[in-house]
């Protein structure tokens, strides 16, 4: 499974051993590859001549509107910038079916490269439109330990330690062995406090493994990522409002007897998401 990175791609190329960067299968008239947005332009315009020569190559191989998967340099390591395939036309939305392709090809490569570090952009989101949640399975499955996955940390929550909802359960206030338990367990913990907070009624510890998947939780329900709860034995957000209602809309196991009459005390409540 690569690793997955928040931050500048670019940071990594001091000590990178092959940085790929997302690409299209159009070349121009002139021989040059299209690389006219996002971490494609960056790479064109620090690496005079880049797309020619990945243009070149696509034309080479045959490859000019069809599939290459990823193109690296025969000068490699010399040259430690290649291209990753994630879509035919510069204008159109990237392809699941391509970003696997690629996947596999880099995932072949690395096999003959065991000890070489790879980065690249998190393919297919920006500029390809689509959902890191969509695309995050795909890479899991099939790239190694040697690569790594940069995009802003927004991204990479959107697409990290998803979980579904039947993984989203609640807890009475009584249960709070059993709520770490199921948390630990890689799941999501809707854990009720048990008591009430300024006019809110019902308020509750949402409860995660990691931090990862806690803020992708937070994200889900619509709570502030900056009013994590770390002051304690064990990080989480405190939940009340609309956030709590969409949180226990997600649980499989709502105690409709205990929440129905509680919950209706909440209902006209702000969409605040933590206490101040």
């Amino acid at each position: 499974m690569p690793r997955f990175v928040a931050g500048d791609l670019w940071s990594a190329w001091p000590s990178t051993g092959l940085l790929l960067v997302t690409t299209n299968s159009i070349v121009r008239p002139s021989g040059a590859l299209i690389m006219g947005a996002g971490v494609a332009r960056d790479a064109r315009d620090r690496f005079p001549g880049l797309d020619v020569a990945l243009g070149k190559a696509i034309r080479q191989q045959g490859c000019v509107g069809g599939h290459y998967g990823i193109m690296v340099s025969p000068k490699w390591p010399e040259r430690r910038i290649g291209a990753f395939q994630t879509k035919i036309r510069p204008g159109d939305k990237s392809s699941l079916e391509l970003i696997q392709f690629a996947s596999d090809a880099l995932a072949a490569w690395c096999l003959d490269h065991p000890a070489i570090r790879v980065d690249l952009p998190f393919p297919g989101i920006g500029y390809g439109h689509l959902r890191p949640d969509d695309v995050r399975p795909i890479l899991d499955a099939t790239l190694p330990d040697t690569v790594n996955v940069w995009a802003r940390e927004v991204d990479l929550l959107d697409g990290a330690s998803s979980v579904d909802n039947s993984q989203w359960r609640f807890f009475r206030w009584r249960d709070i062995a059993a709520a770490k338990e199921w948390a630990d367990a890689g799941n999501v913990a809707v854990h009720d406090t048990g008591r009430p907070y300024r006019r809110w009624t019902n308020t509750a510890h949402l409860m995660a493994k990691d931090d990862a998947t806690l803020r992708a939780a937070a994200r889900r329900i619509g709570v502030q990522l900056r009013w994590i709860q770390t002051d304690s034995r064990r990080t989480h957000y405190d939940i009340f409002g609309g956030p709590l209602d969409r949180a226990l809309s997600l649980v499989d196991n709502r105690n409709e007897e205990v929440w129905r009459k509680r919950s209706a005390q909440s209902a006209g409540a702000s969409e605040l998401t933590v206490k101040e």
